[in-house]
C-alpha cells in the first residue's frame, strides 16, 4: 500500500508540475526578514494562532524581502533537511530603505508586530536590528485558556576586512503559553491560569570569523564560537557552549578539474538542570574529507567522527559522502549523499519541537549510524524547476512525544525514545510566469518503523503544501495557500491499556491580498483557516479556527 501511495504521488508531481511550487525552503513560519532595496513584501508574517513562531538571527545580506503565505501554516516536522529547489524572487529593487515596520491585528484579538533595521554605521561596518511580537488573547472554545505571547529581539554587527568578515550576534526571546490541552468540564474544574502557565526564556550569543578570498586556491577558513541558554519558569535550564571551525583548500593536481582537501571540527558542551536532576555532556566532532570536481561531476568523500563524553560516553563513525552528476548541459542534477552522526536531544531541542512538554524529561544522544538521500533536480522546461528524492535513515533513540499520564489533566507531554527506521519520498516544484504568477508545492510521504513502540507517535505520514501568488496589476498582490496533513497517531491509556488515537487528517486554506499604495506604504488583509478546522498539532492541542487579519507595512 505504501509503495502504491509513493507511485501515485510521484506521478502527480511529474504530470502536474504547474500546480506545485516549493515554499522558500530556508524559511518556515520563523522566516528571516532583512532590510533591502524597494520593499515589496507579500502577505503577512504573522503565524497561525497556536503555532509557535520562530526567532530570527540578525541578518546582513540584502536579498529581496519576500513573504510567503504558506509560512503561516502549522509546522510539520519530518526530521528531514528540506529539499532545495528554485527560489522565485522578482527583482523589483529600485531604491533603498533601512527600516521596515509591519503591524497586523487579527479578529481573535491577535496583534502582530515586526520591525527590521539594517544600516552601514561605519566604513564596511553594518548593523542589523530586529523586533518581533505575536500574541493571541482569545481562547479556543471548550478548552482551557489558550492565550499566548512571543517577544523577540535580535542585534548583530558585521565588519568587512580585506580578506575576512567578522560577525557578532545577540538574540533574546520570551515565550509565554498555557498547557491548554484539556477540557475543564471533563474534570469539573476551572483552572487558575497560573496552574497551567509556562514561560520560556532564550538568549544566544555568537561571534564568527570567515575568510573572503577571491583566489579559489587560497586556504579558506571560518570559525564560530557561541553560547545559548534556555530556561523555563519551572527551574529547568540548559546551557550550550559551542565552537565550530572549517578549513579547505582547492588545488589542481591533475586533469582539467579541481581537487580539494578539507577539515571540519567542532566542540559542543551542554549543562542541564531541573528540580530533580543535573548533568552535563559534550561532543567532539572531526570531519576530514577530500573532493574532486569536473565539467559534469562533483564528488566529496569523508568520514565524520563524533565522540560524546559526559553522561553518555560513546563514539560514532559515519560516512560523509556526496556525489553529483550533471547532465544535459547542467539542466539535470542527479545526486546522492551518505551521512550520519550524533545529535543531542536536550531540553532546548525538545521544547522547541514541542513547547507543551513537561519541565522534566529524559535527555539523551540521538544516534544515526546511516542516513541516505538520493534524487534528481531538473530544469528541463523554462520557468519550471522540479525535484524528487528518496530518503532513508536508521535513527537510534529518536524522540517521540507521548502524553504524560502522571499529570492530573493529561495536558503535558513526556518523551519516549525508540530505534526507528525512517523512509521518505519527497518532491517539490516551482513555476513562475513573467514575474506575475508563481505556483509552488511540496510533498512528503513518510514511513516509520519503530522497534518497540506501535507507532512513531505524532510523526506525519503525508504532507502536501501548495500556494499561488498572482500580481494582476502592478500594485496588487493576491495569494492563496493550502496544506493537507494525513493522519498521525498518539498513544492514549485507558484503565492501563494502551490504545492508538488517530489525529484526524486536516486541510488548511488561506487567502490574502496586499495593495501597495506607494513605494513605502502597503496595506494587507488575510483570511486564515478558511474552513475553520481546529486541527490538532499534538494530541488535545487544537489550533484556532477562522481568523481575519488586517494591517499595514511601512518602509523608511
Amino acid at each position: 500500500m505504501f509503495k502504491r501511495i509513493i507511485s501515485i504521488s510521484f506521478l502527480a508531481v511529474i504530470m502536474f508540475p504547474a500546480t506545485l511550487l516549493h515554499q522558500l525552503m530556508g524559511q518556515s513560519h520563523n522566516e528571516r526578514v532583512t532590510i533591502v532595496g524597494s520593499f515589496q513584501p507579500q502577505i503577512g508574517d504573522f503565524s497561525k494562532i497556536n503555532v509557535e513562531p520562530g526567532l530570527d538571527q540578525a541578518e546582513f545580506r540584502k536579498p529581496e524581502l519576500r513573504y510567503s503565505f504558506i509560512d503561516k501554516l502549522a509546522e510539520t516536522k519530518t526530521e528531514l533537511e528540506k529539499i532545495p529547489a528554485l527560489v522565485v524572487v522578482p527583482d523589483r529593487a529600485t531604491s533603498a530603505f533601512n527600516n521596515y515596520f509591519r503591524f497586523g491585528l487579527g479578529s481573535l484579538l491577535s496583534p502582530g508586530l515586526l520591525y527590521r533595521h539594517h544600516s552601514e554605521i561605519a566604513d564596511q561596518t553594518y548593523l542589523s536590528l530586529g523586533l518581533r511580537h505575536l500574541s493571541s488573547w482569545t481562547d479556543i472554545p471548550e478548552y482551557a485558556p489558550s492565550d499566548f505571547m512571543t517577544n523577540a529581539l535580535n542585534f548583530g554587527l558585521r565588519h568587512e576586512l580585506s580578506n575576512h568578515s567578522i560577525t557578532g550576534n545577540v538574540v533574546y526571546r520570551n515565550d509565554q503559553l498555557n498547557y491548554y490541552g484539556f477540557k475543564p468540564d471533563d474534570f469539573n474544574i476551572i483552572p487558575e491560569k497560573d496552574e497551567i502557565r509556562q514561560a520560556y526564556h532564550t538568549i544566544g550569543l555568537n561571534a564568527g570569523l570567515e575568510s573572503r578570498y577571491d583566489d579559489i586556491s587560497s586556504l579558506h577558513h571560518s570559525a564560530t564560537i557561541g553560547f545559548n541558554r534556555k530556561s523555563n519558569r519551572d527551574e529547568t535550564s540548559e546551557n550550550h557552549l559551542f565552537l565550530d571551525a572549517d578549513a579547505y583548500k582547492d588545488m589542481q593536481l591533475f586533469g582539467s578539474g579541481r581537487q580539494s582537501v578539507g577539515l571540519k571540527a567542532g566542540v559542543d558542551y551542554f549543562a542541564y538542570a531541573d528540580t530533580l536532576n543535573a548533568g552535563s555532556a559534550g561532543k567532539l566532532r572531526l570531519v576530514p574529507a577530500i573532493g574532486m570536481s569536473g565539467d559534469f561531476f562533483r564528488l566529496r568523500a569523508g568520514v565524520q567522527m563524533d565522540m560524546a563524553f559526559g553522561d553518555s560516553a560513546q563514539t560514532l563513525l559515519a560516512p560523509d559522502i556526496s556525489a553529483n552528476l550533471f547532465l544535459l548541459e547542467n539542466a539535470l542534477d542527479v545526486y546522492a549523499t551518505l551521512g550520519g552522526g550524533l545529535k543531542r536531544n536536550g531540553f532546548t531541542a525538545l521544547s522547541n519541537a514541542n513547547p507543551f512538554m513537561d519541565a522534566i524529561v529524559p535527555v539523551i544522544w540521538e544516534r544515526t549510524p546511516l542516513e541516505f538521500k538520493a534524487g534528481m533536480r531538473a530544469a528541463l522546461i523554462k520557468n519550471i524547476d522540479l525535484h524528487a528524492a528518496v530518503y532513508y535513515a536508521q535513527v537510534n533513540q529518536m524522540a517521540l512525544f507521548v502524553t504524560d499520564t502522571i499529570q492530573a489533566w493529561d495536558n503535558k507531554f513526556t518523551v519516549l525514545y525508540d530505534n526507528v527506521g525512517h523512509f521518505a519520498f519527497l518532491a517539490d516544484a516551482a513555476f513562475q510566469l513573467n514575474q506575475t504568477v508563481s505556483l509552488k508545492g511540496e510533498l512528503a510521504v513518510n514511513s516509520y518503523s519503530p522497534e518497540r513502540e506501535q507507532r512513531a507517535w505524532h510523526k506525519s505520514m503525508f504532507t502536501f503544501k501548495a500556494g499561488a501568488d498572482i500580481r494582476p496589476v502592478e500594485k496588487l498582490i493576491l495569494a492563496a495557500s493550502m496544506q493537507f496533513e494525513g493522519p498521525r497517531y498518539a498513544p492514549v491509556w485507558s484503565n492501563g491499556v494502551l490504545n492508538e488515537q488517530e489525529l484526524k487528517p486536516w486541510l488548511d486554506l488561506n487567502l490574502g491580498a496586499e495593495y501597495l499604495i506607494n513605494e513605502q506604504f502597503t496595506v494587507f488583509a488575510e483570511l486564515n483557516n478558511m474552513i475553520g478546522t481546529r486541527y490538532e498539532r499534538f494530541y488535545n492541542y487544537p489550533v484556532q479556527g477562522l481568523q481575519l487579519f488586517g494591517g499595514f507595512s511601512y518602509k523608511f
